[in-house]
């Protein structure tokens, strides 16, 4: 039995290049999980890749920064 094409494409350097970039998403993600213990969902990468020096800077505050409380402005003129 043959196993379903996960897939579409037409020739043998298409299919690499899905592979590549499906390796480099995942490779990606493990980065995140392994190393700073974040779930990368796919749809967020590029905000990742933006603002990687942010996120990196920022974990070491975060559990400070979930403690804290915010009082909204009410002084609206």
């Amino acid at each position: 039995m043959v196993r379903a094409q996960k897939y579409t494409y037409d020739t043998l350097e298409e299919r690499r290049k899905i592979y590549r970039e499906k390796d480099r998403i995942n490779h990606f993600k493990n980065y995140w999980k392994s190393n700073y213990k974040i779930i990368v969902p796919e749809d967020q990468i590029e905000f990742f890749k933006k603002n990687k020096s942010i996120i990196k800077a920022s974990l070491p505050i975060l559990q400070n920064l979930k403690e804290m409380e915010f009082v909204e402005n009410t002084n609206q003129n």
